[in-house]
């Protein structure tokens, strides 16, 4: 497979698992592209739920463009606005496929230790429906963690909207990946 994505480990930050304040979840991630394992079990820790998300954007393209870009968060919280550390690739839908271009990870905040894995016109093709299915599966397992801890404490307005904001982007975006594959599988019948 051309594109692999899954969840190697994820918790709430700190000594306390359950704690009813922190609205990111954090861990370690396994990801590979073509022939590059980007991310796996000897990289520090991301931020999953905002990867979760950023990975959700790329599935669907804004509006008048079949362009997207994909974010593997490293921190950041909901205002998914994360340090230098990151994995980022350029998404262009093409029909039953999708082409991955400009991938780099910048393992640190020290931009001479960027990595590129694509560069100039190296482009990685995966089949659109594999590429949706990784990262929903991916974004299931995020909504299934957080679902089963207690309800978030949102005592601060500005991040009781950002929370609703980041939830309903994310519930909206896991259905219309989801009726991504319903209709892809309703095309190949």
């Amino acid at each position: 497979m051309n594109f692999e994505l899954k969840i190697l480990s994820q918790s709430w930050i700190g000594d306390y698992p359950e704690d009813r304040h922190d609205y990111c979840t954090h861990g370690k991630k396994y990801l590979k592209i073509g022939d590059n394992v980007i991310s796996d079990e000897d990289d520090d820790e991301w931020t999953i739920n905002t990867t979760a998300l950023g990975l959700l954007r790329s599935v669907i393209p804004e509006d008048g463009t079949d362009e997207a870009y994909a974010k593997v968060y490293h921190c950041g919280m909901l205002t998914m606005a994360s340090c230098p550390i990151s994995i980022d690739w350029t998404v262009r839908h093409d029909g039953n496929v999708v082409v991955i271009s400009e991938l780099y990870k910048q393992p640190t905040t020290d931009v001479k230790d960027e990595i590129c894995y694509l560069k100039d016109y190296q482009t990685v093709i995966v089949e659109k429906k594999a590429y949706v299915r990784e990262i929903l599966n991916f974004s299931d397992s995020v909504a299934k963690f957080i679902n089963s801890f207690p309800a978030k404490v949102l005592e601060d307005e500005t991040e009781k909207k950002l929370y609703n904001k980041f939830l309903n982007e994310f519930i909206s975006l896991r259905a219309g990946a989801r009726e991504l594959l319903n209709e892809s599988d309703r095309n190949n019948k």
